[in-house]
């Protein structure tokens, strides 16, 4: 995605059309910002000491001890001190998907899944390291919920700028 914005930039800027690229440059950018918070920052870090999930707009950083219970309905919904945090990176598994795991299993394809975990194997995983971690010392403290800053500022400027750009007469 941002490859695309960015030859789109470059292609508006290359054909001389600078007022559509002055237009048009704050739609491709929040295209590529979006694009990098919604699909590649979300994601879970397990520690001896604490559970990190990073949602697009808000991070969790639980400590072992603050983690009260977690359920995988349609996500991994952790439950602590702080509140409830549905943690995007982690969807529970549907039927479909294990009835493909079972079909490339049976026909000995490999996985799908590629480099790093499987999101369905995240919930029995963090169920695990709860199970191990949360009586321990280091697994002390108080859960927090904190907004990623820098992600809803700079989406909600280039949507403004966007907006902007459509607008201006």
């Amino acid at each position: 995605m941002l490859v695309v914005c960015a030859i789109t930039a470059v292609s508006l800027v290359e054909y001389g059309h600078v007022e559509v690229t002055l237009r048009a440059l704050p739609a491709v950018l929040f295209a590529a910002a979006t694009s990098y918070v919604v699909l590649w920052q979300p994601h879970v870090v397990l520690t001896p000491q604490s559970l990190i999930a990073v949602n697009p707009f808000r991070t969790l950083v639980a400590p072992w001890s603050a983690v009260d219970a977690m359920t995988a309905r349609w996500t991994l919904t952790v439950r602590t001190t702080a509140g409830a945090f549905a943690v995007w990176s982690a969807p529970a598994q549907s039927p479909w998907s294990a009835v493909g795991t079972l079909r490339r299993d049976a026909l000995g394809r490999p996985s799908l899944a590629g480099a790093g975990t499987p999101t369905t194997a995240i919930a029995p995983l963090v169920n695990q390291q709860w199970a191990a971690h949360r009586e321990g010392p280091e697994a002390a403290g108080e859960a927090t919920i904190r907004w990623n800053r820098r992600s809803v500022i700079v989406v909600t400027a280039l949507g403004a700028l966007t907006l902007v750009g459509i607008l201006w007469p």
